[in-house]
């Protein structure tokens, strides 16, 4: 949700008396020492704002229209679960780019037997 949809829905929680109130809730909702409870994502093309999600029942997982960026920005911190996960997606991604530069070896070898 962006900060002004938050603003507009909160108000039998709390009455917000500006976006910038909720935006600096939201901050300092993502900054909490121990662990942060919201995300801002990154501005999607085409959309006018940036939108925040929670964290309460963990990451957020992209939909159909969040797919194009849907990673989190980089100076909201995850959750420390997350750690480990990104150490196996580094390891499988530099697995993945040797396994690519033996493919591209083979197929020139394999072309300059044509030329």
């Amino acid at each position: 949700q962006t900060a002004g949809e938050i603003r507009n829905r909160s108000g039998r929680l709390h009455e917000f008396t500006s976006l910038a109130e909720v935006e600096e809730t939201l901050e300092s909702l993502a900054t909490r020492p121990s662990e942060p409870l919201t995300v801002r994502l990154p501005r999607q093309s085409g959309l006018k704002e940036a939108r925040f999600v929670h964290l309460l029942s963990g990451p957020p997982v992209p939909t159909s229209g969040e797919a194009r960026s849907s990673a989190p920005v980089a100076d909201a911190p995850l959750p420390a679960s997350n750690d480990h996960r990104f150490a196996e997606l580094q390891t499988e991604i530099s697995a993945l780019r040797a396994e690519l530069d033996e493919l591209r070896q083979q197929f020139a070898t394999f072309k300059q037997q044509f030329e």
